[in-house]
This record gives C-alpha cells, sequence and structure tokens, in this order.
C-alpha cells in the first residue's frame, strides 16, 4: 500500500492506493519537446513496406490502451481491447494457426512459457471467444507521417 499525505489550508488530506501497478514519470517542458520531436523523426521508419506489420501492430495496442483508459473502470471496453490486443499479436506473428506462431515468435524473443501462456495466449482465447475480426496491414494514417 502506498499512502501519501499533505495539508491544504487547515485541511489534512491523506491518500491511499492498494495494489496500485501504475506509473509515472516527471518530465520538464524541454524533456517532452525532446522525446516528441525524437518520436515524429522515428515515423517514418515505421510507415516503410518491411515494418508494416510492426505499425499495425502498433496502431492495434494503441487502440486498445485508448479503450482501457476511456472507460468508466477497467470493463467498459474489455471486450473491444482484448480483441485489438489479440490482433496486435497475431499481425506480429503470422501464421496458419495464430496461436501456435504467437507462441514460437514469443519463445524467439525470450518470453518464458508461463508468461507465454498465462497472458499472451489467453488474450488470444479471450478474443477467440468475442470477436471474429481479422488484421488489417493497410498503412495506419495516423501513424505515416511525412516528415
Amino acid at each position: 500500500m502506498a499512502t501519501t499525505t499533505a495539508d491544504a489550508g487547515g485541511a489534512r488530506i491523506v491518500w491511499q492506493v492498494a495494489k496500485t501497478g501504475s506509473s509515472f514519470e516527471t518530465m520538464t517542458k524541454d524533456s517532452r519537446d525532446e522525446r516528441c520531436a525524437a518520436a515524429i523523426e522515428r515515423l517514418p521508419v515505421l510507415c516503410e513496406p518491411a515494418n508494416q506489420r510492426v505499425l499495425a501492430a502498433l496502431a492495434y495496442f494503441e487502440r486498445a490502451i485508448r479503450l482501457l483508459a476511456a472507460g468508466h473502470g477497467p470493463t467498459e471496453f474489455a471486450g473491444e481491447a482484448i480483441v485489438n490486443l489479440s490482433k496486435a499479436l497475431e499481425v506480429l506473428f503470422p501464421g496458419s494457426k495464430s496461436r501456435d506462431a504467437a507462441k514460437a515468435g514469443l519463445r524467439q524473443l525470450g518470453y518464458e512459457e508461463p508468461l507465454i501462456a498465462n497472458t499472451f495466449i489467453r488474450v488470444m482465447l479471450l478474443r477467440a471467444k468475442l470477436d471474429a475480426a481479422h488484421v488489417r496491414l493497410a498503412c495506419q494514417a495516423s501513424f505515416c507521417v511525412s516528415v
């Protein structure tokens, strides 16, 4: 449990958080601007044909994160977020048997079996029960910026 306190006028404020996995980073205006400029410089690399799958996976992942952040609680858009997370895995690790392809690709990247089975493959299994949407490799216009 994390606890912090503050005094505001004559009142004492106590804030407690249990089991939080969130983190944040403090930055200055200058460091923020530098990071944004560096990110924009990398965008054309993502739009190259060789990186088409990475770009599509990023678009699906970004959509999932935005859905989770926009909901009133973690479950409002959980189904749609799971669909998009699964699509990110499918587009990164293509194959006729998508779960087997994802397992093999994640192993090759150094992920351990328990994490693969209990996190990544579970997302894909949940998606199979929720939706029948297919991945799309077309360049996502919001990510393709010419600099």
